[in-house]
C-alpha cells in the first residue's frame, strides 16, 4: 500500500496555484510522524478542506537533497534548540528536467522560519556556488546582525517521496515524505516504509491540518529529517531528544 493510494478524494491542483496560495517562505513548521493506516485515517479527514499537487498527472514526486555543516554545528544547534540557527542545502526535482534549488532555511523570532532559496543548475546539485554563498551570506548577517563565519560542507544526503496538499481556504500547506533514504559516500540507510513524516506550514503553527493531527492525540515532533539521518549514519551520537522515535522506528539499526 501507498500514501498515493489515499489521493482518490482529493483535486489536484497547480504548481502555480499552489504558489499563489500558500507560497510559505516565512512559516511557522510542525512535524508529526505517523504510519500508513494513520495517514490514511488523517487525508480521509483533510480531503474536503485540500488539494493535492498534481502536475502531468502526478502527485508524488522524488526529492534528492544533499545537506551542508560544519563539523555538525547545523546538527547540534537544531539539538539544542538554539534561537539563531540554520541549515543550508541543495535539492534537486528529479522528475523534473532541469529544475534545482539552493536553499538557506533560518530561524525567526517566536520559532517562525524564513526560506530562502536561488535556482541552480542540477550539475551544482551538492555544491555551493560562489552566488548561493554570497546569499548566505547576506541573509544570515540581515536575520542576525553579524557575519556568516561557518566553513559549509557536504554532510548527508536524503532521497525520498513527497506529496504536497494546500489548504483551499487560508495560507497553508504540508507535505507528506516517506521511502526515506539517507547516505553518505560510505553508507546507505532506508527507513522503514511505514515511517512517515508529515510536515505541517502554516503562519502560526495552529492550522487546519494541525488541529485533525492533534485531534488524533498525535503530538507535534522536533525529529527534522536532516537529524534523523544524521542520528541513523552514526555521524552523530547524542540521540537523547529523540528517543522515543528511535527506540521505536530504528532500534534494530541503532543496535
Amino acid at each position: 500500500m501507498s500514501p498515493t493510494s489515499f489521493l482518490n478524494h482529493f483535486r489536484g491542483t497547480s504548481l502555480d496555484t499552489l504558489n499563489k496560495r500558500a507560497k510559505m517562505l516565512h512559516r511557522s513548521e510542525n512535524k508529526y510522524i505517523v504510519d500508513l493506516s494513520t495517514l490514511e485515517s488523517l487525508l480521509r479527514e483533510m480531503e474536503s478542506k485540500f488539494d493535492v499537487l498534481s502536475i502531468d498527472g502526478k502527485n508524488t514526486f522524488r526529492y534528492e537533497t544533499i545537506y551542508f555543516d560544519d563539523n555538525a554545528t547545523c546538527f547540534y544547534q537544531h539539538l539544542q534548540g538554539k534561537r539563531q540557527r540554520f541549515k543550508v542545502r541543495t535539492r534537486k526535482y528529479s522528475d523534473h528536467k532541469n529544475l534545482a534549488y539552493f536553499e538557506l532555511k533560518l530561524k525567526k523570532s517566536r520559532g517562525k522560519t524564513k526560506k530562502v532559496r536561488i535556482k541552480c543548475d542540477k550539475s551544482e546539485h551538492g555544491t555551493l556556488s560562489h552566488d548561493a554563498l554570497s546569499m548566505i551570506k547576506k541573509q544570515y548577517e540581515k536575520q542576525y546582525g553579524k557575519p556568516f563565519m561557518y566553513n559549509l560542507n557536504p554532510s548527508i544526503s536524503m532521497d525520498y517521496r513527497r506529496i504536497t496538499l494546500v489548504a483551499k481556504q487560508g495560507k497553508e500547506r504540508l507535505t507528506i515524505d516517506y521511502n526515506l533514504t539517507f547516505s553518505t559516500e560510505e553508507e546507505k540507510i532506508s527507513v522503514p516504509e511505514d515511517f512517515i513524516i508529515i510536515e505541517v506550514k502554516s503562519e502560526n503553527g495552529r492550522g487546519i491540518a494541525d488541529k485533525i493531527i492533534r485531534a488524533q492525540k498525535i503530538r507535534s515532533s522536533r525529529c527534522s529529517k536532516f537529524c534523523l539521518g544524521m542520528i541513523l549514519l552514526k555521524k552523530e551520537k547524542k540521540t537523547n531528544r529523540f528517543r522515543s522515535i528511535l527506540k521505536k522506528h530504528f532500534s534494530h539499526v541503532l543496535e
